[in-house]
């Protein structure tokens, strides 16, 4: 009888241990958000970024996230605009809203230690952003600025209509890259596009873009060559 009580106990407090919050969950209730697809990236405890992609309808977002340990998290509208950031951990339950002051946030801490802040994005973009030298002709080649939205794809395949979808909703920033040593294959791939953006070939691949580590790629970067956002797409 002894026996049998003591090992409910050890079962009943190996269950109370692992019964701890697994994530923290986000709400966001702003009619300025309106309806698009929003960006969450926040901080794992090894420095990488998690990348969570919630739409919002008429003002109206939730995500989850996992954070064992007070995590960064950062929330962008669909233009790339940041919308706020604060302080996220494990059993939170966040409510945003947004007024003339900016964002309302309860139930998280403001991100608001610059020095901690820093400290996170340079263990996320310890690679920066080199804009390469890209064939747009036969026989011309073009180096854009670094600053604004690079999609690299390298196969007809991984051109899917989700993939255009964003090269053309940021057209008026993005940079559409394909990765080939095949002009021909390029031009011919792309000629229905009916492009209005910036396409050009890079034959030389991660070379040429360290951060380039798998297609099709995501890199949003600023006039610094600090890449913002980096999404597998």
């Amino acid at each position: 009888m002894i026996r049998n009580l003591l090992l409910l106990l050890i079962l009943s407090l190996g269950v109370a241990a692992c019964g701890g919050p697994k994530d923290f969950h986000v709400t966001i209730d702003a009619e300025s958000v309106g309806t698009q697809r929003l960006t969450v990236l926040y901080t794992l405890p090894d420095g990488n970024r998690a990348v969570v992609e919630p739409t919002a309808v008429n003002g109206h977002a939730e995500f989850r996230g996992d954070a064992p340990e007070p995590s960064l998290v950062e929330i962008f509208s669909s233009t790339g605009k940041k919308l706020t950031e604060f302080l996220a951990l494990n059993g939170d339950k966040i409510r945003i809203t947004f007024d003339a002051d900016g964002a309302q946030i309860q139930g998280a801490q403001p991100a608001a230690e610059p020095d901690s802040i820093t400290s996170t994005r340079q263990q996320s973009d310890t690679v920066r952003f080199v804009a390469p030298r890209v064939i747009v002709g036969r026989d011309t080649s073009e180096t854009w600025a670094a600053e604004g939205i690079w999609i690299f794809t390298a196969d007809s395949k991984e051109r899917t209509r989700a993939v255009m979808d964003s090269i053309r909703t940021n057209r008026k920033r993005v940079r559409d890259v394909f990765v080939s040593t095949e002009f021909d294959t390029w031009k011919e791939l792309t000629r229905l596009d009916s492009a209005t953006w910036k396409q050009g070939l890079l034959p030389e691949g991660p070379v040429d873009v360290p951060a380039l580590t798998a297609t099709p790629l995501l890199l949003e970067v600023d006039s610094a060559g600090i890449i913002l956002r980096k999404i597998k797409l």
